[in-house]
């Protein structure tokens, strides 16, 4: 038995591949463009899940050009920045709230 195969003619075993269930195009047609409209729109705990979300999608892309694999790595760089800076402006918000003298040092120390 096979599992689904993306490549259905093929009989040998070894050269079925399976069927790739998300691919380079549609990670950034769909799914970036979701993350960056939930950024803009000021969702920062839904864009960082979907950044996350992503960078996990890329560790399984399949890329069949070098030139893709660059673009693959320039978006795990472009997620990267994303996750760090948007879980800084949670925390940030998280110690907005506090008015003592370590609180306001902890804020400004995100802030910058």
């Amino acid at each position: 038995m096979l599992p689904v195969r993306r490549n259905p003619s093929e009989n040998d075993k070894r050269k079925a591949l399976p069927v790739l269930v998300k691919n380079f195009q549609s990670l950034i047609s769909k799914e970036l463009q979701e993350a960056y409209k939930a950024t803009t729109s000021n969702k920062i705990t839904e864009a960082c899940t979907l950044f996350r979300s992503i960078l996990h999608s890329l560790l399984l892309t399949v890329v069949t050009q070098a030139s893709e694999a660059e673009e693959v790595m320039q978006l795990v760089g472009v997620c990267r920045e994303y996750i760090l800076g948007l879980s800084i402006e949670l925390s940030r918000r998280e110690v907005q709230n506090d008015a003592s003298a370590e609180g306001i040092k902890r804020m400004l120390e995100l802030a910058a």
